[in-house]
């Protein structure tokens, strides 16, 4: 299994319970302030704030991995994953259904 399949499972891993997910920033703590993704205090996380989590769990030393699983999410989705996040109409659903959908273009 490729880095990219890999981080994009654990992106899903993390997603995967509703109360992990977030909008607007890449985290938040438990008290629900904005953090970085990469600060151990993060407790939830938007679509790119899971990713990169992943990446830096799966591939510590090198960032390239978890760009390339972004290029390959932004291949499934309609805009940018940022936007597709935070917009309105995007349900929990949705992003678990992104991300699905990339895992399965990698195998």
């Amino acid at each position: 299994m490729s880095k990219i399949t890999e981080i994009l499972i654990g992106a899903r891993k993390i997603l995967s319970d509703p109360s992990r997910w977030t909008r607007q920033f890449q985290a938040r703590d438990s008290a629900g302030a904005c953090i970085a993704w990469n600060q151990p205090e993060a407790v939830c996380f938007c679509l790119m704030g899971a990713i990169n989590r992943a990446g830096m769990t799966i591939s510590p030393s090198e960032s390239a991995p978890a760009y390339e699983a972004m290029d390959v999410l932004d291949t499934v989705i309609d805009t940018s994953i940022p936007l597709f996040n935070d917009r309105p109409s995007t349900t929990h659903e949705d992003v678990l259904k992104a991300l699905d959908k990339a895992i399965e273009s990698q195998t």
